[in-house]
């Protein structure tokens, strides 16, 4: 008779190491984890401006409005790199131009954070309230630029043409239709992308904040590893960006 373990082992560890090796969970992964020397960087500037020590909020506080600068730099600004590096690395992925790749998802999730009303850019959206919007642009315009360039509904230009300037024009058809297709949800039909998104996935993140929530997690992560799958590879993508809004909350 099959123990649990070699069950596990047979039926449940191939799929889950799939799913690890997926190249859009491996992109959101490494997208997640390049942005962490940033929050080690906006992090010592948040310490240092609110040391507990006695007086020096006062002696700091002429310098504070400074000190929060990289604060903002670095956490205000975090969506936006995610958004980037998920983008160049699935680009790298799906054998697209990479730099392309994330120039086209940062400006869709740029377009969507903008505010009609005075031409600005909704702040609170770059950050960790836009993770889970960043993560889903950068998804889905690496799919359409791959889709366009496979099926050749792309801009050709002669062999002539250095490459830097063909793979821009290359992507003008997706993008074209990527910036249309996100300004009609935004701000034709008015659709909060992060709002929408921060509902759909309130749940998991209310159940991570939780202490049950998250000694299932540990508990899902060591069952995993125990037979033979990495765990914390196996859900990194999926819980990174939950952690990750955790820190700079």
């Amino acid at each position: 008779m099959s123990t649990p373990t070699q069950v596990l082992h047979h039926r449940l560890a191939p799929a889950l190491t799939a799913l690890s090796e997926n190249a859009y969970l491996s992109a959101i992964r490494a997208g997640m984890v390049s942005v962490v020397p940033l929050t080690i960087i906006g992090g010592l500037f948040m310490i240092v401006s609110f040391l507990p020590l006695p007086g020096w909020e006062s002696r700091v506080a002429a310098w504070l409005p400074l000190l929060q600068i990289p604060v903002t730099a670095t956490f205000g600004l975090l969506a936006v790199f995610v958004c980037f590096a998920i983008g160049y690395d699935l680009g790298k992925r799906l054998r697209q131009e990479a730099i392309v790749s994330a120039s086209m998802a940062t400006l869709i999730f740029l377009l969507i954070q903008i505010q009609p009303k005075d031409q600005t850019f909704a702040m609170d959206g770059l950050g960790s309230k836009g993770l889970f919007t960043a993560i889903l642009i950068a998804l889905i315009t690496v799919r359409v630029q791959k889709f366009c360039n496979d099926t050749h509904v792309v801009i050709t230009l002669p062999p002539s043409v250095p490459s830097v300037v063909y793979e821009s024009f290359r992507a003008l058809s997706p993008m074209i239709f990527l910036v249309v297709v996100f300004w009609l949800i935004r701000f034709v039909l008015g659709v909060d992308i992060n709002d929408l998104l921060q509902t759909a996935f309130k749940p998991l993140v209310f159940a991570l904040n939780t202490l049950p929530g998250i000694l299932g997690y540990a508990f899902l992560v060591t069952l995993l590893w125990s037979v033979g799958v990495n765990g914390d590879n196996a859900l990194d993508a999926i819980v990174a960006p939950i952690f990750l809004q955790f820190l700079t909350a």
